[in-house]
């Protein structure tokens, strides 16, 4: 997630006053637009939610705009919408305008990162002035509000992937000092109840802290405009001294999109050079990026050729509503590589069809797939594809992203009418080449390992510790 400033530059209008309240109509009007516009062109609209449970939460959420708002209350009410589709990449924003008022007088949030595991909050990171408060500890309460209260209350305002609750999980995780102020409000201090290590409920006042405003970068540019190696920080190399023959490739994103095919080159040539038996893949915590990266990295591991995607589908190759379109869709597929298929689906017809011809430096020794409730979009869809096509061992916990496929190419970003929110719409939906049956899950690891909250706590890898157990034993 980076500022959009560009975005911001353009559409930003320096009267705007976060208490501003817009008129039943103008939000009556945004809702029915934004309700048109995933009828018109969400790729998977009613995959996971049938349409009559979809439009009674549209008619619900109308009958709330029976008085004035501010832009926040109201997305509150369309997010939580958008999130019961159940497609993680399909989000609403805040405004542009928002933005720009945020980061120009500031708006203070909790200073709070939390772990959480089976509906409890445990606190992650704080400021090393909270009093007694410690990581690890379970929180019982914010502000008076019940640490179970709270994350069943900021789960509606997270677009899950399918029916799986792990990408919720991880956005709450990651997300929570922004996602926390705007369903409960921001304040200068805030009252964190915990139980210590004798059992007893404890309190620290955690006062508020400054920072800019962080919302979804412009992909298109990004893929398109790429000039510099993101190589060293997204990837991280690794061997093991007491397991040797062994090396980790740690992804971190899938955003090098400048030099991935030198670096494939150079690492798998590497490996057959250094005689390595095991290669450990780590893609937890990898929110996805440029998928052309993993296609091209399972060339150097599977046989013969390598197939991105099953099918890729559309809904429309043209839009009613072109002029809302902030900036328009990313990655390499666009309208003009749509054939009609059905009465009102396409598919795409380009080079993710086609099929890539296997490396010379092709590994054929064992490898071990790290994931987590991170492993989203094009990360996910790459070790789907990679157990339905190559000869992997899958360790961690559930990923984040669908294995069956997900919303994650040409996306739009589509600004309101009225509020000027703004909507993430993917174009397409990407099918992988799984064999398994559509269960609205991730990709369930052969081994199944769950960090504990004091292995997190402590820095313990358990899930790296298994593999090279395996390893290990295998000799």
């Amino acid at each position: 997630m980076m500022c959009f400033s560009a975005i911001v530059k353009a559409q930003t209008d320096t009267t705007y006053r976060p208490e501003y309240l817009y008129q039943p109509k103008q939000l009556h009007d945004d809702l029915a637009f934004l309700k048109s516009v995933l009828e018109e062109a969400h790729p998977s609209l009613y995959r996971y939610t049938s349409k009559d449970s979809l439009d009674a939460r549209f008619a619900a959420a109308d009958q709330q705009l029976n008085q004035p708002l501010t832009d926040i209350e109201f997305w509150k009410i369309v997010e939580s919408v958008v999130a019961a589709i159940r497609s993680g990449h399909t989000v609403v924003y805040p405004s542009a305008n928002y933005v720009e008022w945020w980061n120009k007088h500031g708006l203070s949030r909790i200073p709070l990162s939390v772990y959480v595991l089976n509906g409890h909050l445990y606190a992650a990171w704080f400021p090393e002035d909270c009093g007694k408060l410690f990581r690890g500890a379970r929180i019982t309460a914010i502000d008076d509000n019940p640490g179970t209260v709270v994350f069943a209350s900021l789960k509606p305002f997270v677009s899950s992937e399918g029916y799986s609750d792990q990408f919720v999980n991880y956005n709450i995780e990651t997300s929570f000092p922004d996602l926390y102020g705007r369903v409960f409000g921001f304040k200068r201090e805030y009252d964190v109840a915990f139980i210590d290590s004798s059992g007893k409920i404890q309190h620290a006042t955690v006062r508020s802290y400054k920072t800019n405003y962080h919302a979804p970068t412009n992909q298109s540019k990004l893929i398109h405009e790429q000039k510099k190696s993101e190589v060293a920080k997204a990837v991280d190399i690794n061997y093991f001294k007491d397991v040797p023959g062994t090396v980790e490739l740690r992804i971190k994103t899938f955003s090098y999109l400048k030099d991935y095919k030198t670096f494939d080159v150079a690492f798998f040539k590497r490996l057959q050079d250094e005689k390595i038996k095991n290669l450990i893949i780590d893609l937890r915590g990898d929110g996805g990026g440029y998928l052309g990266i993993g296609i091209d990295m399972m060339r150097y591991m599977v046989r013969n050729a390598v197939v991105p995607a099953n099918m890729i589908t559309a809904v429309t190759n043209e839009y009613s509503f072109g002029k809302y379109i902030v900036y328009p869709g990313s990655d390499t597929l666009r309208k003009n590589v749509l054939i009609k298929t059905g009465k009102r689906e396409y598919a795409a017809v380009n080079d993710y069809q086609f099929h890539y011809i296997s490396s010379g430096y092709l590994f054929t020794k064992n490898v071990y797939l790290l994931v987590d409730k991170g492993t989203f979009s094009d990360a996910a869809i790459f070790a789907a594809n990679l157990r339905a096509q190559g000869n992997v061992t899958i360790l961690g916990d559930e990923t984040g992203g669908g294995e069956a496929g997900t919303d994650g190419s040409g996306f739009s970003m589509v600004k309101f009418p009225n509020t000027g929110l703004l909507l993430r719409l993917p174009q397409f939906w990407m099918q992988t080449t799984t064999r398994n049956e559509n269960t609205g899950h991730g990709v369930i690891p052969d081994i199944t390992i769950i960090p504990s909250i004091e292995d997190r706590v402590t820095g313990r890898d358990v899930v790296l510790d298994k593999t090279l157990h395996l390893i290990i034993d295998k000799k």
